[in-house]
């Protein structure tokens, strides 16, 4: 390859990396399993803790934060309740490949809707979870970031209680 040539593709990758539009190539080491579980606690009809397991292998590169989202829909009559929640940290997962991540997330209706209450009793539940990475500029804020990894549970049938 010409030095132009090598020098033209090492710009252009730079760039890639720089704007986020580089995808970090998966391994078949790379896993991120992702499940939502029981009990879930109901408190006061309208605040639900659903726990969600995770099992990840170590990433390719050191995330900045992780992220885990759920979304809870319910029958209520002629109508679905919706409501959805997440908790996001620096240091949120454990990802050596064999720990299960036990993460309680806190789902309320979004404000200013007529969701809800609920009522115990059957539910659809989703979690997702994002693995990412970038440049901190500070708390809340990143540059250029991007997804290391992500996944979602299969919509889930669970049981409120409380």
């Amino acid at each position: 390859m010409h030095t132009r040539t090598r020098f033209v593709a090492l710009l252009s990758g730079m760039a890639m990396l720089l704007t986020g539009t580089l995808a970090l190539p998966a391994s078949a080491a790379d896993a991120l399993e992702v499940s939502v579980t029981g009990p879930v606690t109901l408190t006061n009809h309208i605040l639900a803790t659903v726990p969600v397991k995770i099992t990840c292998s170590p990433p390719q590169t050191t995330p900045l934060y992780d992220y885990v989202s759920v979304q809870l829909q319910q029958a209520s009559g002629q109508r679905v309740n919706l409501a959805t929640g997440y908790v996001l940290s620096a240091s949120l997962l454990t990802c050596d490949g064999t720990t299960v991540n036990t993460i309680m997330v806190p789902v309320t209706p979004p404000p200013f809707t007529n969701n809800g209450p609920f009522h115990g009793g059957p539910a659809i539940a989703q979690a997702e979870v994002d693995i990412e990475g970038g440049i901190s500029c500070g708390i809340g804020c990143t540059i250029n970031a991007f997804v290391i990894e992500q996944n979602a549970s299969a919509p889930t049938s669970i049981l409120l209680q409380g």
